[in-house]
């Protein structure tokens, strides 16, 4: 690997990020620092308004978020740090249940930056890890190539793909180890989180580790007694993006839209609000 300084400062700032002490400004400090790293190399940032860069992209299942608002997901703090940390361990495990084998990554929906390419690479010899990364936007994968060029890590790559994951067929699918996707919107709205597993996992084997390892929507009611006090439900499931992909399988194709989930209510119950949250699981 060719090091340049901008590459030294990113091992560095990842390197930071594994550590479970850091406390948000410090997080946002660091991420900060990356993404100026990141926007010196190729002149796109994840701050910028124009409106052509800023588009969606329309796939068959949904929306994938344009340029500018793909580059922008560097930026959710917490998302980076906790995915970041979950890859890096999938990988740890993976050498340790195969010592001494090239740990395989698939990469899909890498936006401009690669974000979990660019901060995780660098932490590991081209020996240990190696990544093919694929983004149904033409001008993501572009930039991502050119910030790989800058950074000098061409070498961890095995392949680019610009094609959409929901119906791309992995090349060498049994090789890979992880399944990395970071395609999940609040409420899986627009991004297509759900069939790209329902693509993706039955190519993969059985000892792949998939991340996120599945997403939920749970639902919660929150009711009001007679002192105006409110309490919160505990959340139920209404919706599972693992079981959903795995019944997919007996599907000839996934449905337009999934059948609507009915909750009874009573109407005696005193409910004030209802709670729909996202629940990733990293």
């Amino acid at each position: 690997m060719t090091t340049t300084p901008s590459i030294t400062s990113i091992k560095e700032l990842s390197l930071s990020l594994l550590d479970a002490s850091l406390n948000d400004e410090q997080v946002k400090i660091a991420i900060d620092q990356i993404h100026v790293h990141f926007q010196n190399c190729i002149g796109l940032s994840g701050s910028e308004t124009d409106l052509h860069r800023n588009a969606a992209v329309n796939t068959e299942y949904g929306k994938a978020l344009g340029l500018t608002h793909a580059a922008q997901c560097l930026l959710d703090y917490k998302r980076t740090r906790f995915f970041l940390g979950g890859l890096y361990a999938a990988i740890r495990q993976k050498q340790i249940e195969n010592p001494g084998k090239q740990i395989q990554v698939f990469y899909a929906g890498c936006g401009p930056y690669a974000p979990f390419f660019t901060l995780v690479a660098p932490l590991f010899e081209v020996s240990e890890v190696r990544y093919s990364i694929l983004d149904i936007n033409m001008e993501s994968v572009r930039f991502a190539t050119e910030l790989i060029e800058k950074l000098g890590l061409s070498s961890y790559i095995n392949e680019y793909h610009q094609a959409d994951a929901i119906t791309f067929k992995i090349p060498n699918a049994a090789d890979c180890d992880i399944l990395f996707s970071e395609t999940s919107d609040a409420l899986l709205y627009r991004e297509c989180y759900v069939p790209i597993l329902c693509n993706m996992i039955p190519q993969l084997s059985d000892r792949a580790i998939v991340i996120p390892e599945n997403v939920q929507i749970k639902m919660s009611f929150v009711r009001q007694d007679e002192k105006g006090q409110q309490t919160e439900d505990t959340p139920k499931v209404v919706f599972d993006s693992r079981e959903t992909a795995k019944a997919s399988r007996e599907m000839a194709r996934l449905p337009d839209s999934f059948p609507p989930k009915k909750v009874p209510i009573d109407r005696n119950s005193n409910i004030k609000a209802l709670v729909l949250d996202t629940e990733v699981h990293v």
